[in-house]
């Protein structure tokens, strides 16, 4: 069959039209999708990030917070002077070394503080702690005629 120069002109018209159309909603897809990603970008790399806390406690911190409370658990002399003490700083309480004891196992570029309570809360003065600092806290609960807490503080030097 014979088509005229009329309908193959139209028919190719029509094709490139149809094919022009599909590639127009194609870029326009692209055209968005770029720009979604520009957008999420942008929120990425120019909004200020949260830098994350370290809420773990340093490994040398940790070995000298346990072999403080090692040494005070299985040490009667220390326990007895434990028992014995005031409520207060341990270096307030000057016949047992506790603080001696403490200063002897604090890791280099650290300060240690140490407390002994007949309650839950702290009984020294908040500004004798640097509150500013990450505070390492441990503690031991130590029983027999009358409940005592012992808390030994760790921080790094200025």
């Amino acid at each position: 069959p014979q088509r005229s120069a009329y309908a193959y002109g139209r028919n190719v018209y029509e094709n490139f039209h149809q094919n022009n159309m599909n590639n127009k909603g194609f870029i326009r897809t692209l055209e968005s999708i770029s720009a979604i990603i520009l957008i999420l970008a942008f929120i990425y790399f120019i909004l200020p990030q949260a830098t994350p806390q370290n809420t773990t406690t340093p490994q040398n911190v940790k070995t000298a917070q346990n072999n403080i409370i090692n040494e005070l658990l299985y040490n009667d002399n220390y326990r007895t002077c434990i028992f014995q003490a005031n409520n207060g700083n341990c270096h307030d309480n000057n016949d047992c070394n506790l603080q001696e004891l403490i200063t002897e196992n604090t890791p280099y570029g650290y300060e240690a503080a140490c407390e002994i309570c007949n309650q839950v809360q702290s009984c020294i003065p908040a500004e004798q702690l640097p509150l500013d600092k990450s505070l390492y806290v441990n503690s031991i609960y130590l029983i027999r005629d009358q409940p005592k807490i012992l808390r030994v503080y760790l921080w790094e030097q200025e």
